[in-house]
């Protein structure tokens, strides 16, 4: 099939934004051929994607008319030069493989920007490949997909050196500078398996926050050297010593998902109020019941730190051990000592406690998909390279579940209470806003 595009027509579709009805018509008569093209190769029997489909063809049209108009307008620029013929060139699309005919100059000076002199791919197979990465699948899995697909051939070492180019951008975000106060923190830790000598288990922590705004955003990602063998209790001091020198002053409750970073808490935010993570204090419960029975267990904990005062928190206490106890003798204790590491959160506003259990909830499903990543990927062949895929995964930028709208509502109700709790350390209140989890 051959599209009925004229040299002059890319012009005018550059033109089209300019005020101009002339060229906007001009260019709406472009876009109707190609229409009318397309629908009767569709008509014929051919196919809109895959080798030799519409798009492909369309896309290596519209690239060799671009060069076109580049080498013209180079040779018009430059006296004496001339054109010399063209080369053929394979590159790598997401319509897929094509092969371009490049046009050359006598003097060879001719410098293309659409396609540059070196570049065999198209900045839409790397975010593809970015995109697909920070899904957390491999990169033989991404090989597979784009073979599958677009019918790209690739190799694993192609897609490590297409993510190279975010190493910079990875150590900028590792090291910028934070807001000064955060309402909420969450720590947490999970194992990664690095190749060196031999398989080594390290551990990676994350930090997840909100700021006054209501945004959440992982704060950094900081890999253990010593991995879990190792003083963890140290590691996680210089990991608060590292936000704090980035510009974290001030924090109003920091939920701790692993023990060694209570006391770390402690001493780098005296003020803050440091509780084990929901999650982390209900865990010795959860494991005793069934699995059906464990969201019923799960609501009746958030009933305990919903309720409007302390007091109504120990009555709901006896209650929920009470009914559990019943059906399984063991579960009691484990409700009175998960409702006892809550201390720390029951004198305050209800309001508050409801965000951290909606706050606990989404660092729950970030620290899930980094631990999915960790696994799919059994072993790294670098510290670098876990990191790296880490920071992908960050990258992505989606907030967790599409719980954005409930966390939204949850921390317009929550944020005065904030205010009115952390008076001498937070910051005035801020217009709340789209709680998107994001990447600065």
């Amino acid at each position: 099939m051959t599209f009925h595009l004229r040299k002059g027509d890319l012009s005018v579709l550059e033109s089209m934004s300019l005020p101009d009805e002339e060229t906007k018509q001009r260019g709406e008569d472009i876009f109707m051929r190609v229409a009318e093209s397309v629908l009767a190769e569709l008509r014929s029997g051919g196919s809109l994607m895959g080798d030799g489909g519409l798009l492909q063809q369309f896309t290596k049209r519209v690239i060799e008319m671009t060069l076109e108009l580049e080498i013209s307008t180079h040779i018009e620029s430059e006296c004496g030069n001339s054109r010399n013929g063209y080369r053929s060139k394979n590159l790598l699309t997401e319509f897929g493989p094509m092969e371009v005919q490049i046009p050359r100059d006598r003097l060879g000076t001719f410098r293309p920007i659409s396609t540059a002199r070196w570049e065999r791919r198209t900045s839409g197979i790397d975010d593809l490949v970015m995109s697909l990465l920070s899904r957390g699948l491999t990169t033989g899995e991404v090989v597979d997909h784009l073979r599958e697909v677009y019918d790209v051939a690739s190799t694993k070492t192609t897609i490590s050196a297409i993510t190279q180019r975010v190493h910079k951008e990875m150590e900028r975000w590792c090291g910028r500078p934070l807001q000064s106060v955060y309402p909420l923190l969450s720590v947490d830790a999970f194992p990664v398996k690095v190749r060196g000598t031999e398989v080594v288990d390290r551990r990676m922590w994350a930090a997840v926050a909100t700021d006054p705004a209501g945004q959440m955003e992982v704060l950094g990602l900081w890999l253990d050297a010593e991995g879990p063998r190792g003083n963890q209790h140290s590691f996680v001091t210089e990991v608060f010593a590292d936000m704090r020198r980035r510009g974290a002053e001030t924090v109003g409750v920091v939920l701790s998902g692993v023990p060694d970073a209570d006391e770390a808490a402690r001493r780098a935010w005296p003020s803050a109020v440091v509780q084990p993570a929901i999650s982390r204090t209900t865990h010795a419960a959860v494991r005793l019941v069934k699995k059906y029975d464990v969201p019923a267990l799960e609501r009746g904990f958030r009933e305990v730190l919903c309720t409007a005062s302390e007091k109504e928190a120990l009555i709901a206490e006896q209650a929920l051990a009470d009914a559990w106890g019943r059906r399984y003798p063991r579960l009691s204790e484990e409700i009175h000592k998960a409702c006892n590491a809550f201390a720390p959160t029951l004198a305050m506003d209800a309001r508050i406690r409801r965000a951290l259990i909606s706050f606990d909830v989404t660092t729950v499903q970030t620290m899930a998909r980094f631990r999915k990543a960790a696994r799919t990927s059994a072993q790294f062949p670098s510290t670098s390279s876990a990191m790296k895929r880490m920071y992908l995964l960050c990258r992505s930028g989606d907030f967790p579940n599409n719980a954005e709208q409930y966390w939204d509502a949850t921390w317009h109700d929550a944020q005065r209470a904030f205010q009115q709790a952390f008076t001498q350390t937070l910051a005035p209140p801020v217009a709340p806003i789209r709680g998107t989890r994001k990447i600065t």
